[in-house]
């Protein structure tokens, strides 16, 4: 498929949920131009569950040749239609896709995916382990954020990885600390007690003690400060902001 009529994506038409979002041009829109606003040419961008590639092939393009984008894609069957996407566009100079998944230190873990006929990229669970019915898995090397090499000042993280957001922030802490990025992440009680047995509230403590405040997005902009009893309250999938206090 193209986006924006110029930008090659290759899409699964077995997953009802990402590339339906992306066929129809309208998937998760407020956080498309929150990406598409933060970035400039040169900026350095980093994707932590890149999927199939949309916001990764977005980035890529707005960042220009002398910018830099780290895509995660642990996935098999995600990360070769990502890889051909790269390919398609002539992206190849300023993507370098990553095919671990991160976390908090080295170790192994299965990637779930669901089955037909709802099919889509899932969460991860320790290594051997499935998950629950419906779920496939792959098994997969976990790497934490600090022991990957990248040198430039990161301007940008989005991370989408299904509950596993409290481990990936632990073992990024050095990159943090070092460029002080901006953070689009997913808020997901549910999955944040069944992948990192947390949830949001401690994962809000999480967000404050390095030294960030949670925002919510506002017309593709950083939006107010989303209180502490918001992020408790929230039971459904919500992207947030993670800014520099």
């Amino acid at each position: 498929m193209l986006v924006d009529d110029r930008l090659r994506l290759w899409i699964d038409l077995a997953d009802t949920v990402v590339s339906m979002g992306c066929l129809a041009g309208n998937y998760e829109p407020q956080e498309t131009r929150f990406v598409l606003q933060t970035l400039a040419p040169g900026d350095v961008f980093v994707d932590i569950g890149a999927n199939l590639g949309w916001f990764t092939i977005l980035a890529a393009d707005r960042v220009g040749s002398a910018g830099q984008v780290h895509a995660f894609e642990p996935g098999s069957l995600t990360r070769g239609l990502l890889q051909r996407s790269v390919d398609d566009n002539g992206f190849g100079d300023r993507v370098q896709i990553h095919s671990v998944a991160l976390g908090m230190r080295r170790d192994r873990g299965t990637c779930c995916r669901t089955l037909p006929p709802v099919v889509t990229e899932g969460y991860m669970a320790p290594a051997g382990d499935a998950g629950s019915a419906g779920f496939a898995g792959q098994d997969v090397d976990v790497r934490p954020l600090d022991a990957l090499a990248i040198d430039r000042r990161v301007k940008l993280i989005k991370m989408d990885v299904e509950g596993s957001e409290p481990l990936v922030l632990r073992g990024a802490q050095n990159l943090i600390a070092r460029d002080r990025p901006l953070i689009l992440a997913e808020v997901y009680d549910e999955l944040l007690r069944l992948v990192s047995g947390t949830d949001a509230a401690g994962f809000r403590r999480q967000v404050r003690d390095m030294g960030y405040r949670i925002h919510a997005i506002r017309d593709g902009a950083v939006g107010e400060v989303v209180t502490d009893d918001a992020v408790i309250g929230i039971d459904r999938p919500a992207n947030v902001i993670l800014v520099p206090a």
